[in-house]
């Protein structure tokens, strides 16, 4: 939906200055700028509008049974497939009907437990996908393992072409962040020309100017809940109110990171006795039953009011309101170079992970989210994002 929105944007705005334009050559032809204005931006809303009803309405004909896509994935029971399969599932908007796997290293068995328990139905063995797909006519066939054999992906691919089926490939720089910009060719030998994902500067100046403005205004307006949280901690525990940490931020510069003090004041010394970084299997931590925190801390948390002194970072240019959230040095020390990908944007208070699966304590997950939001980043999505964490919040899920 994000993307349907950033193209009535896109779109309106270039009309208007086509028509700005004109009245600039035809002194005859002239609106006020009031009417060009209110054009402009009756003009988002409603064309929005209309495809929000025409998407929404497509989806919910799509979960009830209408207009389904049969897809057959190609792969094995590997991570890839896995997400994907869940993905499948879970957005049935979408009008996708999962039928079955075509195993690549096929065990003889014809069903499996799926992500989410249902039996997955294995059609057969890869050697066989030729005939199990003219067999099966699938609408889409999705590829999640990229590096199967030459001749019977070849194969495969000219099977879906006889039959008018989609193939779809999962690559194997899916999770990096690269933009596939051009396609060259060296005397019949594909080349892809590959580069680093690059923010657009226009989006970094009104998000800037949108930070800068959002947290000065809400550091204002906040201030009496600040005083009387601030009162609160003192009164729950001995300790300083504000609890002040070194974060790695953007390019892993380190930057000190403010929050309300949510433990008690030795906190810091009691994790070195309660966990050896050294035997972690990855760079990660978190306490579900923390006897570290207080009673004001536990609220505080829940209701992620402990955040709002990450205003001042965002007001400094340290983070910005969404983005990755900031780790601390001794995790992102121990980042492989996959992991540091994270850090190619300003950290935020709140983030696409916060919103769509918060609490997830596996890193490989958070990563993938923080990934995707780097590579699809724009300032509807952080709108969005925002809005959704008004929700989130209130509901405590994922909270500890």
């Amino acid at each position: 939906m994000i993307d349907h929105i950033d193209g009535v944007v896109k779109a309106m705005t270039l009309a208007m200055m086509i028509l700005l334009s004109t009245t600039f050559f035809y002194r005859d032809f002239s609106y006020s700028r009031i009417v060009c204005f209110l054009s402009w931006g009756l003009g988002i809303g409603g064309l929005s509008l209309f495809r929000a009803i025409v998407v929404w309405g497509a989806a919910w004909l799509r979960q009830r049974g209408f207009d389904q896509k049969e897809v057959v994935l190609v792969g094995g029971h590997d991570e890839m497939t896995r997400i994907l399969l869940t993905r499948l599932q879970e957005f049935k908007g979408l009008g996708y009907r999962f039928v079955g796997l075509i195993e690549t290293r096929f065990e003889g068995k014809r069903g499996r437990e799926t992500p989410t328990g249902d039996l997955l139905p294995t059609l057969g063995p890869f050697s066989e996908a030729i005939s199990l797909i003219e067999a099966r006519r699938p609408d889409i066939v999705m590829v999640t393992q990229p590096d199967l054999p030459h001749y019977p992906l070849l194969g495969l691919i000219e099977c879906c072409d006889r039959f008018g089926i989609s193939l779809l490939m999962v690559p194997k720089i899916y999770d990096l962040l690269i933009h596939v910009t051009d396609m060259n060719d060296l005397d019949g030998i594909p080349l892809v020309s590959l580069k680093e994902c690059t923010q657009n500067t226009g989006y970094l100046v009104v998000k800037r100017i949108f930070d800068v403005v959002v947290s000065g205004v809400a550091l204002l307006l906040l201030s009496p809940l600040f005083l009387l949280i601030a009162l609160w901690i003192r009164l729950d525990s001995e300790g300083p109110v504000i609890f002040r940490q070194e974060r790695v931020g953007q390019h892993g510069r380190i930057f000190t990171m403010f929050k309300f003090r949510t433990m008690v004041a030795d906190a810091e010394a009691r994790l070195k006795e309660m966990l050896d970084f050294d035997t972690l299997p990855e760079p990660v931590f978190k306490f579900e039953n923390d006897d570290r925190v207080t009673r004001a801390g536990r609220f505080l948390r829940r209701t992620s009011l402990d955040e709002l002194p990450q205003l001042i970072n965002v007001l400094r240019g340290e983070m910005s309101l969404v983005g990755p959230r900031p780790e601390e040095y001794e995790i992102v020390e121990r980042y492989n170079i996959w992991q540091r990908r994270r850090l190619k944007v300003k950290p935020g208070i709140t983030g696409l992970q916060q919103v769509t699966n918060r609490g997830v304590p596996d890193l490989t997950e958070r990563i993938k989210y923080d990934i995707y939001y780097i590579r699809r980043q724009s300032f509807l999505l952080d709108l969005s994002i925002l809005l959704r964490t008004i929700f989130v919040v209130f509901s405590g899920r994922g909270a500890f």
